[in-house]
């Protein structure tokens, strides 16, 4: 919408896929949008996250943000993005479901490139060895006995702030 005059310049669907939201414990909801350069950015229900041209409401780019899909996987992007310098940081919801491992994950403001993921629990030990190496003190902290298909939580799903003075974002777990 025009913020003079209340005209609506244009309008974005996502084209989200309806069956997604069998995967959002809370309802269908998208929690905000941010901006940057001349570009509104969204994410999600579905796992995309959506860069837009503010001017037109073209999509600019478009990426995954989940590193699998399915019901295995139950994953969604319910919290708004938020801008850390020259990356957009997005964290996933999903937490309430069994397989779900919370994440937060950087991507390129200008070409929507995945730059990092950074996980927020452990990951199974029988697939091996750990994929980040500051989970390999935290798994110590686990319950040996855990049952770990049904996931470990620590979803990411809002509440993500940053720094720009320190170059520091902040997260939250699970209802932080």
């Amino acid at each position: 919408l025009d913020a003079a005059t209340g005209v609506q310049k244009w309008i974005y669907d996502p084209g989200v896929d309806g069956q997604s939201g069998r995967y959002a414990c809370c309802d269908a909801v998208n929690r905000g949008v941010t901006f940057s350069m001349g570009r509104v950015y969204v994410a999600a229900l579905d796992g995309y996250v959506h860069a837009i041209d503010a001017a037109t409401g073209r999509r600019i780019w478009k990426v995954d943000a989940f590193p699998s899909r399915g019901p295995k996987s139950p994953l969604t992007l319910t919290g708004a993005p938020v801008i850390a310098g020259d990356l957009l940081i997005v964290g996933t919801g999903g937490g309430d479901f069994h397989g779900v491992r919370g994440y937060v994950e950087a991507f390129d403001l200008k070409t929507g490139a995945l730059r990092w993921r950074f996980y927020t629990v452990p990951r199974d030990p029988s697939l091996g060895p750990q994929d980040q190496a500051h989970l390999v003190s935290a798994l110590k902290t686990w319950d040996p006995r855990h049952r770990w298909e049904t996931g470990g939580g620590g979803a990411v799903w809002d509440g993500i702030s940053y720094d720009p003075a320190l170059n520091l974002v902040y997260v939250g777990t699970g209802n932080a």
